[in-house]
């Protein structure tokens, strides 16, 4: 169940940047994601993995004019709400949820802060969920930068929810 946590986090986080003056580029973006730290009541917990999750993805010219587009598309698979929050002048600030499959459904709410321009981009995600009934804290990085044209092996994405 710590390794569907850790999916949905990654997931929500990568949905958590929206539209200004501050443009992403269009083409092939390596978004690379890793978890910093668990804790389970208060406790550590050793990660599950401490290798970062990498996927490639291809950013086309409407969503680099309107990242909004790109960053609140939600896979068809996640079961993850769009976030809400500000996200202004290449700066961060979003709330979502979502509900992670295991040996019961259980529901978390993920904080997300970072900053993006043009070639990179960067964020904290924190998430809080419930692990058998005890409270469980989960701490993610995640970095994007772009990588050139799309060569047609990245990851496919569905239309926003």
């Amino acid at each position: 169940m710590k390794r569907s946590l850790l999916g949905a986090l990654a997931v929500l986080s990568s949905t958590a940047i929206a539209a200004d003056s501050v443009q992403l580029k269009p083409g092939r973006w390596i978004e690379t994601a890793v978890p910093d730290w668990i804790t389970i009541s208060g406790t550590a917990v050793p990660l599950p993995s401490k290798d970062p999750q990498t996927k490639h993805v291809c950013l086309t010219e409407a969503e680099a004019a309107d990242p909004k587009l790109y960053f609140a598309t939600i896979k068809d698979k996640d079961r993850c709400g769009v976030p809400t929050g500000d996200v202004a002048a290449g700066k961060i600030a979003l709330i979502g949820s979502c509900v992670t499959d295991g040996a019961k459904d259980t529901s978390s709410q993920i904080a997300i802060d970072g900053s993006y321009g043009g070639e990179r981009y960067s964020a904290n995600a924190k998430m809080n969920a419930d692990m058998d009934g005890k409270p469980m804290v989960v701490m993610l990085s995640i970095e994007g930068r772009f990588d050139g044209a799309c060569r047609g092996d990245e990851e496919k994405r569905s239309e926003a929810k």
